[in-house]
């Protein structure tokens, strides 16, 4: 019985870098379909996204970009978000743009109208 479990241990600490989830930071990057594409952020690190087209149409635009396109398609920009550091603006700002992509207009960035399928939320059934 003891020898079993130190086979079950050794086999997990054995685990291949192929076979093991990549973690990066805080998050999972496999579980979110985060991927590095190429772009570096304003501090110099690989930049990640999940590759929609809102994510492709934002690379290579900084924080105010990100912010000026939240205004040109009429949402007012909390003041807030003044207060914020850059990555946390133009996370906030991506995020409003993402939105709404997936309403029945879409969203506008740089003259090109994008809209995404909202996802929708499997009901699940309560067990009788």
């Amino acid at each position: 019985m003891a020898d079993e479990a130190v086979q079950a241990t050794e086999e997990a600490a054995t685990t291949t870098e192929e076979t093991a989830p990549r973690k990066s930071g805080i998050f999972n990057r496999d579980k979110y379909n985060y991927t590095k594409n190429g772009v570096k952020t304003s501090s110099g690190r690989p930049a990640v996204d999940n590759g929609d087209a809102v994510a492709v149409a934002l690379r290579n635009k900084d924080a105010d970009a990100c912010v000026a396109l939240v205004a040109e398609n009429g949402v007012d920009v909390p003041a807030r978000w003044a207060e914020l550091n850059v990555g946390m603006r133009r996370m906030n700002a991506s995020n409003v743009l993402r939105r709404l992509a997936k309403t029945e207009e879409g969203v506008l960035i740089d003259g090109q109208r994008i809209k995404l399928e909202p996802k929708v939320m499997e009901e699940v059934s309560e067990a009788a």
